[in-house]
């Protein structure tokens, strides 16, 4: 949740500055304010080695002998760090560019270059190279004079002995600067170099926890110095003065604080051009869920804190698009062997793999409601059908279809002539049944009636997701209350639009003839309600707020990318399955294993991309300001151990 914050204005003896600051930040519980006519000091050059360093050490492997080099103190260690580092880079650019140079004079081997020179003092002749298309070696394109080398990558090499330089039409000097024993001694001295300080960098990775800690240590005098030059004034050299904010949350420990030191404050009146920070306190899903709404932006003072709405429906997008039991597994196999080996001990770590947990459960929730285990599917004649809630539902749409006898009944009698003998909703799905050309069965009426139900369900998250969002700031947005109406009428109105029967019908919650009826009223009185509550709040310009209902009819529509991506993760499992069962057992294997880490990967992407947009797209867009300032308290930073 959001907690408001106070101003406050601090005031003490000078000679307390030091100590009230230092105490200030071990608290953690102030943001001191700076003067607009002051501006941040420049990070020292310190830190900047430190972060460089150990940015370099992340990515080199530890040396099993770590360096016996005494440095002076740690900081040059870091610059060293940093040296080796620029040095590896201009080593490997040399590299290159000695490998494309030998690539280009090897054709004409090995010579001596004081021989080279030689031969053309004592001839007094011109010796040149040159390169030519093997297309166009052609007698009366090429004088006949050339003395030819050799051919590589569909190129001819020739010598050319003559009185005067030459320049021949369509033909390529190379020009050679050094010879191509010259060029392969560079560069295994080049070579040489990159791997001694190579083993150097390696052997300096042991110092890489090391440097974190004198980082965090120069961060901390970093942060406490700039706290200090915010001081606003000093009175009579004797007495410094500071506005800071507070959280109401944290005022006893603020209290505690000025208590100990002869310091005073005063709270302030809040100032139209000060920028209040936005204070965020929360606990179990909402702590998880706050590190996604940093994601995209702080909300303002005036937002409700969407952290745990944000949290659990990325939990519900992410499961509707992998929607398969078995991926669920893996994640859950993944945050176990994380909790094991003990790399979530506290912080993002901590948080992260416990999101994981919650996504592994949740992928699994709805696998087994979907009836979907690593692209393996139910099949209504399996007894775990019996038990999957989807499969349940689908049976009751046969039954409803199969009572009334309505066009759904005879589409499915004329295509599957033995629909007609069923007698009940699950004979129905048993009946509906077609063969295929190797005469394996396909049961048809299943397998669409669970993938209308699943579109259905995709859009009546959408429906109560951006509901609740409308409902969330009814009190500031009357006209809420009005779109909330018609998207509930909408929700009832559009299946006869569209000769469907909803989920709500079927299941037996309410009868068609009064979705019917009672859905065009809500639709059209809750249209009317939202503009007539527009007019009243915005005066005229409240008549753009009629323009507002495509826009919520697009947005509800774009929830329909849960159903297809769940439906294309499920065919891509399960084309992967019959590919690799097609195939012999050696190669089969293999094929499904790469075919589900595929899956998987894909899965994770449009999880987390879509998971994430439909909360700051859609659900944003009707209940969040945004472009808050994060509370930025001075504050400690400790260093532990592993990190």
């Amino acid at each position: 949740m959001i907690i408001p914050v106070k101003k406050v204005l601090i005031y003490g003896i000078k000679d307390q500055v030091d100590l009230f600051f230092k105490e200030a930040q071990e608290v953690g519980c102030i943001e001191f304010t700076r003067e607009s006519t002051k501006k941040a000091s420049e990070i020292p050059a310190s830190i900047r080695e430190l972060v460089e360093a150990i940015k370099i050490l992340r990515h080199v492997p530890p040396s099993s002998s770590p360096t016996e080099e005494a440095f002076p103190s740690l900081q040059e260690a870091a610059i060293r760090v940093g040296f080796l580092h620029a040095q590896m880079q201009h080593l490997q650019e040399k590299e290159k560019s000695l490998r494309a140079e030998i690539a280009r004079v090897a054709p004409f081997g090995h010579f001596s270059w004081e021989e080279f020179i030689a031969v053309q003092k004592e001839s007094k002749r011109f010796l040149q190279f040159f390169e030519v298309p093997s297309s166009l070696r052609d007698r009366r394109v090429l004088p006949r004079d050339l003395i030819y080398i050799g051919t590589e990558y569909d190129l001819d090499y020739f010598v050319s002995i003559a009185k005067e330089k030459r320049k021949i039409p369509r033909v390529t000097e190379v020009v050679i600067e050094k010879p191509l024993g010259a060029l392969e001694e560079e560069l295994q001295q080049v070579l040489w170099k990159t791997n001694q300080y190579s083993q150097e960098l390696e052997s300096l990775a042991s110092y890489s926890k090391h440097f974190q800690r004198v980082l965090i240590e120069k961060l901390n005098e970093y942060h406490l110095r700039e706290a200090k030059e915010s001081i606003a004034r000093v009175l009579e050299e004797r007495l410094f003065m500071i506005e800071a904010w507070v959280p109401e949350s944290k005022m006893e420990e603020f209290l505690s604080l000025v208590k100990e030191f002869a310091v005073n404050w005063e709270e302030t009146a809040i100032e139209k051009e000060d920028r209040i920070p936005t204070y965020l306190e929360n606990t179990k899903a909402g702590k998880l869920g706050e590190d996604f709404v940093k994601i995209y932006d702080i909300p303002s003072i005036e937002d409700r804190d969407p952290s745990r709405l944000v949290f659990w429906f990325f939990i519900l997008f992410f499961a509707m698009i992998i929607s398969d039991a078995g991926y669920g597994l893996i994640y859950l196999a993944i945050a176990f062997f994380i909790r094991f080996k003990k790399l979530d001990k506290q912080g993002a770590m901590k948080r992260f793999n416990q999101t994981l947990f919650v996504i592994g459960f949740a992928c699994m929730g709805w696998g087994a409601l979907s009836g979907s285990f690593l692209g393996i599917e139910t099949s209504p004649t399996s007894f775990v059908s019996d038990y999957l809630v989807i499969d349940r539902i689908a049976e009751k749409k046969a039954s409803y279809h199969l009572k009334r006898k309505d066009d759904i009944y005879h589409f499915w009698a004329i295509k599957c002539p033995d629909v007609v003998h069923a007698v009940n909703g699950k004979d129905f799905l048993l009946k509906a049944v077609e063969k295929d050309k190797a005469g394996a069965l396909h049961y048809t009426a299943f397998d669409v009636f669970k993938k209308n139900i699943l579109l259905e369900i995709s859009l009546l998250v959408g429906a109560i997701h951006i509901s609740i969002s409308l409902i969330r700031y009814l009190f500031r947005n009357w006209p809420a209350l009005g779109w909330v109406l018609f998207i509930l009428g909408g929700y009832l109105y559009f299946p006869s639009v569209l000769h469907a029967t909803s989920l709500l019908v079927f299941m037996g919650w309410i009868t068609k003839s009064a979705a019917y009826t009672i859905g065009p009223l809500l639709l059209y009185s809750g249209l009317g309600l939202a503009v007539l509550l527009a007019l009243v709040e915005k005066k005229l310009s409240g008549w753009d707020e009629v323009t507002k209902s495509v826009q919520i009819l697009s947005d509800i529509l774009s929830y329909l990318r849960l159903y297809a991506f769940g439906l294309s993760s499920a065919m891509l499992a399960v084309t992967f399955n019959m590919l690799g069962m097609g195939m012999p057992i050696y190669v089969g294997w293999i094929v499904i294993l790469l075919g589900h880490l595929i899956n998987f990967q894909l899965g994770i992407m449009g999880g987390v991309i879509h998971g994430l947009r439909l909360n700051f797209i859609e659900f944003y867009h009707y209940s969040f300001i945004g472009d808050g300032k994060l509370f930025q308290p001075l504050k400690l930073l400790k260093h532990t151990q592993g990190t």
